[in-house]
C-alpha cells in the first residue's frame, strides 16, 4: 500500500512540474502558476464527525493559453492541478491527494471558471484501529477572481465512491487565496 501512496504523490508531482514546463511564460495576460492555500468544508455527516467540520486545503496549478480568444477577450486553456485536502481531528486523519487535468476561462476581466477531472488517493488513519487507503476517480468546478497577482477561489471537489467507513459519492466545497506567479 506504501507504493500506491509513492506513485499517487509521484503522480502529483510529475503532474505540477509538467504544468510548469508547457506554461508559457511570454504570455504577460495569463497566470501560468498558481499556489493556494485555504478551508475545505465537508458536507457529509461521516466525514465531519471522523475527520472534523474543517480541513486544511492546498492547491497548485498551472496553464497556457491555447485556441482563439472572442473579440471580448473569452476563451479556454488547459490547466493541470494538484490538491491536498487534510482532516484532522487529533484522533483521526484524513489525506486526499489529487492531481488532474482540466479547462480554465479566460477573459479581460479578473474573474475566470473552470472545471477538471482526474483521481484522488486517500489515506485513512483511525486512532486505536489503524489505517486503510484506496483511490477515486473525481474532479472539480472552480471559479475565482484575480486581484493583481492574488486570486480568491471557491472550488467544489467531487469523489466518486469507496472509503471504509463511507460509500457514497463525495462533493466537498473548499475556499482558498492564491498567488499567482
Amino acid at each position: 500500500m506504501k507504493l500506491i501512496k509513492y506513485m499517487a504523490l509521484c503522480a502529483t508531482t510529475v503532474s505540477f512540474f509538467a504544468g510548469l514546463a508547457f506554461a508559457d511564460d511570454s504570455d504577460t495576460n495569463s497566470a501560468p502558476k498558481t499556489v493556494k492555500l485555504g478551508i475545505a468544508l465537508p458536507q457529509n455527516s461521516s466525514y465531519k464527525n471522523k475527520f472534523g467540520s474543517s480541513w486544511l486545503y492546498f492547491g497548485i496549478d498551472s496553464s497556457k493559453p491555447f485556441g482563439h480568444e472572442s473579440e471580448n477577450g473569452f476563451g479556454l486553456k488547459p490547466i493541470i492541478y494538484s490538491d491536498i485536502l487534510r482532516g484532522d481531528d487529533h484522533s483521526n486523519s484524513l489525506g486526499l491527494y489529487s492531481a488532474g487535468i482540466g479547462v480554465k476561462s479566460t477573459g479581460s476581466s479578473h474573474s475566470y471558471f473552470g472545471v477538471g477531472a482526474g483521481g484522488y488517493y486517500l489515506e485513512e488513519s483511525f486512532k486505536g484501529v489503524g489505517s486503510t487507503n484506496g483511490f477515486r476517480l473525481g474532479g472539480k468546478l472552480f471559479a475565482g477572481v484575480g486581484f493583481g497577482n492574488f486570486v480568491v477561489e471557491l472550488s467544489e471537489h467531487y469523489m466518486g465512491r469507496y472509503s471504509s467507513f463511507s460509500t457514497s459519492e463525495e462533493w466537498i466545497p473548499s475556499l482558498a487565496v492564491g498567488l499567482r506567479f
